[in-house]
């Protein structure tokens, strides 16, 4: 391991250069998380897990708590503030920078943890790395390279591997600077979704427990429900739509809001789903169901549904329905727990329908507020793409200066 006093030279230098991510000033060590964590220990240390590291954050609480004897086992991966943790399985491309609230915790298998020191936490460097691995170019590189097994992971040797551009300090301070300024705002723009659909999720609960004009219906009753599509190319010359977003359940369950946008490199057209009308795309897993808004063309792949509500006021009913009631939903059918989520089963389900008039009039109330909540989604998805231009630019810049 090279001498701090040597981090602190090339940290300092007035050169653009290239290292690899084991290499860099500022770096002491890249590893990944414990491989064998055991059960659950109530009142143990926190081990972070993939599940807990999206949008360039970390979750406040742990999903799994380990021994004190095996959280000392591994001390390597003992997370400090500053240090990098990313996601190595399933899906490369989420990293953030350990804060103080998550100082001290462990981490699992599925992350990697790139520890940095003294002289790197006073450059940002840990910042600078989290930025660079956010970019097309890092999880192109990175997909390249990953194993293809039940779920691609990316080895530890090759994540060390990784070439990271070190422009010049004053350069590499600018560049921060701005981005750190997008990120604020995108986390501004997040709050303003969340607090819209929890005020949307309040309104629901107000009006379903009034029930005034609920009946039962099964869901097939309400929406068209279907499969997943497996030849999207057919299905998609098949409506005249030009580009469909094909959509995993694991896509559907992990994500933190209820609205499927953007979908950087995957589709750019316009907001709208069959007719004009946004569909519902829907996964489940043991005791879990999620539901999201389709504001894009979009079909599921095996293991979960589509619901094409007829107006968008059923849309709107049947989110919330489907959100609030879930646990419950899913216990109409135990054996869903154990297999695949299917458009029969599905059919089938139960939900409270009241009548058009206070489905109307709740979606008039509730529309503008989830409208403003993917208004400010759809805002962070520019945000998102002028963060990725400014790094792809600084990489261009500083291949220019390598070869001068």
């Amino acid at each position: 391991m090279r001498d701090l006093e040597t981090h602190w030279q090339q940290l300092a230098s007035p050169e653009w250069s290239e290292k690899k991510l084991s290499d860099l000033p500022g770096v002491d060590n890249v590893t990944y998380g414990i491989v064998e964590p055991g059960p659950y220990c109530s009142g143990g240390v926190p081990l972070l897990q993939a599940g807990g590291i999206a949008d360039g954050r970390l979750r406040a609480e742990p999903q799994l708590r380990i021994t004190t004897r095996i959280h000392e086992m591994h001390h390597r991966t003992w997370l400090s503030s500053g240090d990098v943790v990313l996601v190595v399985v399933g899906r490369f491309g989420e990293a953030a920078v350990v804060d103080w609230e998550h100082s001290g915790w462990n981490a699992a298998r599925s992350v990697g943890v790139v520890k940095i020191n003294e002289a790197g936490h006073a450059h940002r460097i840990g910042q600078w790395i989290r930025f660079w691995l956010r970019t097309p170019h890092v999880r192109e590189w990175c997909e390249s390279r990953m194993t293809k097994a039940a779920q691609s992971t990316l080895g530890i040797r090759v994540l060390r591997q990784l070439p990271v551009p070190l422009p010049p300090r004053s350069v590499r301070e600018r560049i921060l600077d701005r981005l750190e300024v997008i990120d604020q705002k995108i986390a501004v723009n997040d709050r303003i979704a969340v607090t819209a659909v929890e005020l949307a999720d309040a309104r629901f609960r107000d009006v379903r427990d009034s029930g005034l004009g609920h009946e039962i219906s099964r869901c097939g009753e309400v929406a068209d429900i279907g499969g997943a599509v497996t030849d999207v190319s057919a299905y998609r010359v098949a409506r005249q739509l030009p580009v469909v977003a094909h959509v995993a359940p694991q896509e559907i369950l992990q994500s933190s809001l209820p609205y499927l946008v953007g979908l950087t490199g995957r589709t750019t057209v316009d907001p709208g789903g069959r007719d004009g009308v946004p569909g519902l795309l829907v996964a489940t897993k043991p005791g879990v169901m999620k539901v999201l808004r389709t504001m894009v063309p979009a079909v599921p792949k095996r293991g979960a549904v589509a619901v094409r509500p007829r107006t968008e006021e059923d849309g709107l009913w049947l989110l919330h329905e489907l959100r609030a009631s879930g646990e419950s939903l899913l216990a109409q059918d135990r054996r869903r727990q154990t297999r695949e989520l299917s458009r029969a089963a599905f059919s089938r389900t139960s939900v409270t329908w009241p009548d058009a008039d206070v489905r109307e009039d709740f979606g008039r109330v509730v529309g503008p507020l989830h409208g403003r909540a993917v208004a400010a989604m759809e805002e962070n998805h520019v945000l998102a793409t002028l963060a990725e231009t400014t790094v792809h630019e600084m990489k261009a810049a500083g291949v220019r200066s390598l070869r001068s």
